[in-house]
């Protein structure tokens, strides 16, 4: 265990603002902000001994790390108030702005500062069951979405849409959010939502240190897939070579990279998509330079390239025809965790693992390589929905799950964090382009990613799954771990948020 050292982790540095982890027993109790320990495993990411999980005290810590315009721009409440006219409510007349509707209205105080007051609920209601006829409705509109959708009534279906996103909120109940963003598109107030979006971008480097941290999702990935490559990786080798699908940020790589004797070299190749922006060269050269300077402070000598995945077929062939090296290779594809706010195409996953199977297969060594696959999506649920119907509700329900996780370390009164986060790291899964492209993978079949390339799962040991375990303090909290064959899985209440598996 690594008690009382003080060491930088890459993906944690803020050029600007200098901030660095530090593993120390001042906060035994706390995964976040700038203190924490070290877990007990020398695998396990920056973790807790006794979980991830944080309180209030340090929770207000990470909000004077994580400044919003919610609290400071007069501008910035003026026009959040217009989002927040989700007014016209439970069919009051139609929608018409009448007497009767108005007294249905939440009470929104001119001047406002704080979400706190907003998130309450509705100080001015006829009755007790106003708000659950608002839930019922939701849900008969969202099943009518559904059903308009299975039956190719395309009108019906946007009409429905635009309905639904005049009636919920970005602060309202998990099922009004989860809705919110799916059908923020269809809302007039469209421009307030990309405010919103643009506001929370600001703060992105703390908003993801504070998000990984927070939440397992991640974590639980990363900690298992790595523990997966160093087990599989025999001895007698001097180089582990990484291909990674997508480095993003590079947080993967921080805890194998302490994990390694000083005998090892690492090398890292990152995927270049055709498909990425101009940014992603820049984020590459900035999170290699990170991983650089600090496996050079703890004497791990690390390689970090970035190549096309077509030159990487071609030049892993080159290799294995000139004698290969002395270098076991690993295959690490991590797609749609919450943590990486995007989720690349089933297409691109597909070519990765078709790549990594003719490369492993014609390596010129007798140990054939691995590869790690965290799947964030949930394919393993979603390939049983036959019908539009069911599958909308499949992911409403997951994606309620993952916004009701989130709920467990953020209270009501930090509502500016968490709208902060779900806006960054939710929103883009859950949103209706997202879905459509999902829903035609699930009539494709083309997130089935191992089926027909003849992978032969690994089973995962018992100490990943205990340690696992202990993470997401299993009987103490709604999460749960588990293990299917060659899969270890992160669900909460029963529902998979996230698969992690390995194959060679």
């Amino acid at each position: 265990m690594l008690e009382s050292q003080l060491f930088h982790v890459p993906f944690l540095h803020d050029s600007n603002n200098e901030v660095e982890l530090f593993l120390d027993d001042q906060y035994p109790n706390y995964a976040l902000g700038i203190n924490a320990r070290v877990h007990q495993s020398e695998l396990s990411p920056t973790f807790p001994s006794n979980a991830q999980f944080v309180d209030d005290m340090n929770l207000e810590f990470l909000l004077d790390e994580l400044p919003f315009a919610l609290e400071e721009s007069d501008l910035f409440w003026k026009e959040m108030q217009d989002i927040f006219e989700w007014l016209k409510i439970a069919d009051c007349s139609g929608g018409k702005n009448n007497d009767e509707c108005c007294n249905h209205r939440p009470l929104i105080v001119s001047g406002c500062t704080s979400m706190d007051r907003l998130v309450q609920r509705p100080l001015t209601i006829p009755n007790e069951g106003f708000e659950i006829s608002f839930q019922v409705s939701m849900n008969h509109l969202a099943k009518a979405y559904g059903e308009a959708m299975e039956n190719n009534q395309a009108e019906l279906a946007e009409v429905i849409m635009r309905r639904i996103s005049e009636k919920v909120s970005p602060i309202g109940e998990i099922r009004e959010r989860v809705l919110y963003y799916a059908f923020q598109q269809f809302s007039d107030n469209k421009k307030q939502a990309d405010y919103i979006k643009q506001e929370s971008c600001r703060n992105f480097v703390t908003a993801f240190m504070a998000f990984y941290q927070i939440f397992p999702y991640g974590m639980i990935a990363h900690f298992t897939a790595n523990s997966a490559i160093l087990e599989a990786k025999p001895e007698h080798f001097q180089v582990l070579h990484v291909v990674d699908f997508d480095m993003g940020e590079g947080v993967q790589w921080s805890s194998l990279i302490m994990s390694l004797p000083q005998h090892i070299t690492l090398k890292l190749t990152a995927i270049k998509w055709r498909e990425e922006d101009s940014d992603s060269g820049r984020k590459f050269t900035e999170t290699r330079r990170q991983l650089q300077d600090f496996s050079g402070s703890i004497g791990i000598r690390l390689h970090v390239e970035e190549m096309e995945i077509q030159d990487l077929a071609k030049e892993m062939k080159r290799k294995t025809k000139n004698g290969g090296k002395r270098e076991w290779l690993a295959f690490n594809c991590m797609w749609a965790l919450p943590h990486m706010g995007k989720r690349r195409s089933s297409r691109q996953v597909m070519e990765f693992l078709a790549v990594a199977k003719d490369v492993i297969a014609d390596s010129a060594t007798n140990n054939k390589g691995i590869v790690t696959l965290g799947d964030g999506g949930d394919w393993q649920t979603m390939k049983n929905c036959n019908a539009f119907g069911p599958f909308f509700e499949c992911c409403m329900g997951r994606y309620e799950a993952l916004l009701e996780s989130m709920e467990l370390n953020l209270p009501v009164r930090l509502a500016e964090a968490r709208l902060s986060m779900e806006c960054l790291f939710i929103s883009p899964y859950v949103s209706f382009v997202t879905l459509m492209q999902t829903w035609g993978d699930v009539k494709e079949g083309s997130c089935d990613f191992m089926k027909g390339l003849g992978f032969e799962g690994l089973m995962m040991n018992n100490r990943s799954l205990m340690e696992a375990k202990e993470m997401v303090r299993q009987g103490e909290t709604p999460y749960g771990v588990r293990t299917d064959n060659n899969e270890i899985v992160l669900e909460w209440k029963g529902i998979p948020l996230v698969r992690v598996s390995s194959w060679r």
